[in-house]
């Protein structure tokens, strides 16, 4: 498409989106993607379909270390009057270390490509995973192009 196409393109969907705001957003709001600030993103198109997925797995990868730190290295609370002594939760089977050990690489190798990227990057992406941050977009979707490598 033409750059004259996609400028009248746009601003077709500008008109509509001013005359029905309310609709447009309901309707945007009923996609699942709405109910996460990337899919939000998605959805409005700041970032295209593979910078999701790679936000997608960058959020899959964190949350289940985090999960695994908890998991694994548990400790449940000691009450010095009780007999038998010390209570963990610790899970420290071999399948559970090895587990383990495959979602710290997973986490490593995602933050090891953030942190090669210029500066900000990380903290872009970082923050609108963890936060809902509003960043600068051209930073997030730089973060989201490197990290697409890997997914």
């Amino acid at each position: 498409m033409s750059k004259y196409g996609l400028q009248r393109r746009a601003d077709q969907l500008a008109r509509v989106i001013l005359l029905y705001p309310r609709d447009v957003a309901l309707g945007l709001a009923a996609r699942d993607e709405a109910g996460w600030h990337f899919g939000r993103l998605y959805l409005i198109g700041a970032i295209n379909m593979y910078q999701y997925a790679a936000a997608q797995r960058l959020d899959w990868v964190t949350r289940r270390y985090r999960r695994m730190l908890v998991r694994v290295t548990h400790v449940g609370a000691v009450d010095p009057a009780s007999t038998g002594g010390g209570k963990s939760a610790e899970d420290l089977s071999e399948e559970a270390q090895r587990r383990m050990a495959k979602a710290r690489r997973d986490y490593d190798q995602m933050y090891d490509i953030l942190g090669e990227c210029p500066d900000g990057v990380r903290e872009a992406v970082v923050g609108a995973l963890e936060r809902d941050a509003v960043t600068d977009l051209s930073m997030l979707r730089q973060g989201l192009d490197a990290l697409g490598i890997v997914v």
